[in-house]
């Protein structure tokens, strides 16, 4: 009996160190564990500009733009990673509310449906994951080739698994207005679509191990 109580203290305390808990690297497979939320970033992103004074320095305009269109990405990068990647947000209008300005925050319950997953989202899909996505960032510049405003039009597309087995592609396109609120970009207009489509099951890569 004493030996058998050691043998199993010993193949215990092996297993905890094996799985190391909750950190375990098995943890993501083991019956009942949560999948990572995936992190979303566009795929490609270009930018451009619109003048609203005559003989600027066109060079000037162009490295504005591409100046500012991180700034931008950042923004809307944030948007749909709360709003439609992120589980733990989906219909959750104050995770959103900092990127917009005081007057836009007031529109933002009104689109949730939009802006968001939805605030059922949790009673129809599991996870979603990113697809590829683009985004286009249009610099308004002014006589001396400063950005005063920025329009940002995304591409957003995504597969959910749906809590019945079954897949959803998402996609959700329009147009978001921007302009420069103390050191951060804001929005401060909107104005998107979103498309809900049955989807199949997204291709998984093989392993090194089987045979293509």
């Amino acid at each position: 009996m004493i030996v058998g109580i050691g043998i199993l203290v010993v193949l215990g305390v092996a297993l905890f160190l094996l799985l190391g808990g909750k950190d375990s690297p098995l943890g993501s497979i083991l019956p009942g564990s949560e999948a990572p939320v995936p992190t979303f970033a566009f795929t490609s992103s270009i930018s451009k500009y619109e003048a609203t004074a005559i003989h600027v320095d066109k060079k000037k305009q162009t490295a504005a733009a591409k100046q500012v269109t991180p700034q931008i990405r950042d923004v809307v990068t944030k948007l749909f990673q709360a709003g439609y990647v992120d589980p733990s947000t989906w219909g959750d209008t104050g995770a959103i509310e900092d990127l917009f300005t005081k007057d836009a925050q007031g529109q933002l319950e009104a689109n949730v449906d939009t802006l968001t997953l939805g605030t059922g989202a949790d009673a129809v899909y599991a996870t979603v994951q990113p697809g590829k996505s683009k985004l286009k960032v249009t610099a308004l510049t002014d006589t001396n080739a400063g950005v005063i405003r920025a329009m940002a039009e995304p591409w957003f597309n995504a597969i959910a698994a749906n809590d019945d087995g079954t897949f959803t592609d998402i996609s959700v396109t329009g147009t978001l207005f921007l302009v420069k609120d103390g050191n951060d970009w804001k929005i401060e207009a909107f104005s998107l679509n979103r498309e809900l489509q049955p989807g199949k099951a997204p291709a998984t890569s093989a392993s090194p191990s089987e045979t293509p």
